[in-house]
C-alpha cells in the first residue's frame, strides 16, 4: 500500500502531462502514453476527460478534427461513436441516459 502523498504527487503529474498533450505539438503521444504508465503504475485513475481523450489502441492524444471522428446518435438515447483516425480504433460512448433494465420483471 503506498502512502496518500505519493498517490496525490502522481495526480499532479498526470495532470501536467495532459496539460502538455492539451498544447499540442509533436510529442502528444508521448505525454498521453507517459500519463497512462503514471496512472497504472501508482494506481491514480485519469480524470474522466482524459479517458475519453488518449486512444487505448494506439496510445494517441485525440483532437477532434484533427485525429479523431465523432459521431452523434440519431436517436436521442444512442451511442456517440469516436472513431481515431491514427488506427481506426473505434470507441463507443453513451450518453448518460439511463438503459432499461432488462428482464428484471418476474412472470
Amino acid at each position: 500500500m503506498r502512502p496518500s502523498w505519493v498517490k496525490k504527487a502522481a495526480q499532479e503529474m498526470i495532470r501536467k502531462l495532459l496539460g502538455l498533450a492539451e498544447e499540442g505539438g509533436p510529442k502528444s503521444r508521448r505525454y498521453a502514453s507517459l500519463a497512462r504508465k503514471r496512472s497504472k503504475k501508482y494506481k491514480a485513475p485519469l480524470p474522466p476527460h482524459a479517458k475519453k481523450r488518449i486512444c487505448k489502441k494506439c496510445g494517441a492524444f485525440l483532437v477532434p478534427g484533427k485525429n479523431l471522428r465523432v459521431r452523434k446518435p440519431r436517436r436521442p438515447k444512442g451511442v456517440i461513436t469516436y472513431t481515431c483516425l491514427e488506427c481506426g480504433h473505434k470507441m463507443r460512448h453513451g450518453t448518460g441516459e439511463k438503459l432499461k433494465k432488462r428482464g428484471t420483471q418476474k412472470a
